[in-house]
């Protein structure tokens, strides 16, 4: 029992961490890149400006300041950099011993990333609009060296969620415009972690009675956190989720627009795969107990609901300044339950003890002529995580950001668009521990995103 119990533990322990940890170019795991237009001010006219395709995803309620048959294609490149530092990495099974975990103590995990969105909108009434959006709102690609001193808790990670949003908007009035849609959201992740064999080998001996403790310190000094005692799990699951949205738009005095919107949390149940490398001098342990055997696992996952609030004030007929606010409720992200279809794997449950978010944005745009439209923002966006539950699939931190960006109509029907965010990290501190072994570690990030669409009138 001990001996099932304590190579349980480590199993779904890091498990339950590959599935509820990512990391974006926005708080939390949320990415936020769907528009080179909205991407210019920092998203300041999100819920509010209409002046994107985006706002089918966005606030449904703008769909009404398009006429026609329009469509949008664009994409983001996400180049994010991390200085991460070990400043203490150690395991330890007996009370007063802490072992150093041999590797690389300094690692850049970020990994660039393109996101692609997309948007369609037919206009069947002058009253009546009908939008399409395919985004990816959710992702994270990590990726630590095989050496690094965080492996036993990270080594890869991705993770997207890919979005089809249908909606609808229908002008009330010449003031007032509603809309709302459904997401059919499905969900992919690829997760990675070492596991230090050479730890939890001699620790369920113990636990067994097999070995005391004076050898117990023996072998652990001997193979503890060593790399050619280390074996490896890799976990891949897809899921389903289905959302809904819903938005208003208000124009109270010509010229000023007040836009609110509200998008639903998406419960999502992961079904996938856990499989596990052994190492060959302790492939026959692990065979006699029947744990780290490939095995399906699965996983309930619960997105966040966030709720936009915005105004767009025209000052001049040239210049437009732009205010947002959102909230997301990632205080639903508490703990995973993660269940596993070997018997000698019962469930596990892991805390994460996120917190709900702000994100607010100030920017503003200017009409230089008939042609060309330039943007600038500035945006606070909130971590949701805390020092004490921060994890390496995400040290994250609050960001601040900085965007330009600009448009320019190429023809009547031809408009291409573009920005860039400049995204400063404050610094994190992150101190996780794992079944038998804790890490600390300082880190500083920055970002950078690359974004550029063309929208077309038919």
């Amino acid at each position: 029992m001990h001996d099932r119990l304590s190579r349980t533990a480590l199993l779904t322990g890091l498990l339950a961490a590959a599935l509820s940890t990512q990391d974006a170019a926005a708080s939390g795991f949320a990415l936020r890149e769907d528009s080179s237009i909205f991407g210019g001010y920092s998203d300041a006219g999100a819920a509010s400006s209409a002046d994107s395709l985006a706002t089918i995803t966005d606030n449904p309620a703008g769909m009404t300041y398009f006429d026609g048959t329009q469509a949008s294609v664009g994409a983001s490149l996400i180049n994010p950099s991390t200085s991460l530092h070990s400043t203490a990495a150690s395991s330890s099974v007996l009370p007063g011993q802490r072992l150093p975990i041999s590797g690389d103590p300094g690692q850049d995990p970020t990994v660039a990333k393109v996101i692609p969105a997309s948007y369609f909108l037919f206009s069947p009434t002058d009253r009546l609009r009908l939008g399409l959006g395919v985004t990816v709102p959710f992702g994270l690609v990590t990726s630590y060296a095989a050496d690094a001193q965080v492996r036993y808790q990270a080594l890869y990670s991705q993770v997207e969620a890919y979005d089809i949003n249908p909606s609808v908007a229908y002008r009330l009035t010449d003031w007032l415009s509603i809309g709302g849609g459904f997401s059919v959201q499905k969900f992919k992740a690829k997760l990675t972690q070492a596991v230090d064999f050479g730890t939890l080998v001699p620790a369920t001996l113990y636990q067994k009675g097999l070995i005391g403790a004076s050898q117990l310190s023996s072998m652990l000094a001997a193979g503890s956190g060593q790399l050619a005692n280390d074996g490896r799990a890799d976990l891949e699951g897809t899921s389903w989720g289905v959302g809904w949205d819903v938005g208003v738009i208000v124009e109270p005095l010509p010229g000023t627009k007040l836009g609110l919107s509200y998008r639903s949390a998406i419960n999502q149940q992961i079904q996938g795969r856990a499989n596990f490398a052994v190492p060959t001098q302790y492939q026959a342990l692990v065979n006699a107990v029947g744990a780290f055997q490939d095995t399906h696992a699965s996983a309930d996952l619960s997105l966040p609901a966030n709720a936009w609030a915005g105004i767009t004030q025209e000052i001049t007929s040239q210049l437009t300044l732009d205010l947002s606010y959102q909230w997301t409720e990632w205080s639903r992200f508490k703990a995973i339950r993660v269940d596993f279809a070997n018997p000698n794997q019962p469930p596990q449950i892991e805390a994460e003890n996120y917190q709900n978010s702000s994100f607010v944005a100030l920017g503003g745009s200017y009409k230089w002529d008939d042609r060309l439209t330039l943007r600038s923002g500035v945006a606070y966006d909130q971590t949701p995580t805390t020092n004490q539950s921060r994890d390496y699939r995400l040290p994250d931190s609050d960001r601040y950001w900085l965007s330009a960006g600009a448009s320019y109509r190429l023809t009547d029907s031809i408009t291409i668009s573009g920005s860039y965010t400049h995204l400063f990290f404050g610094g994190s501190n992150v101190n996780n521990s794992g079944p038998f072994d804790t890490v600390s570690s300082t880190t500083s990030a920055s970002t950078e995103v690359f974004s550029g669409e063309a929208t077309m009138k038919f």
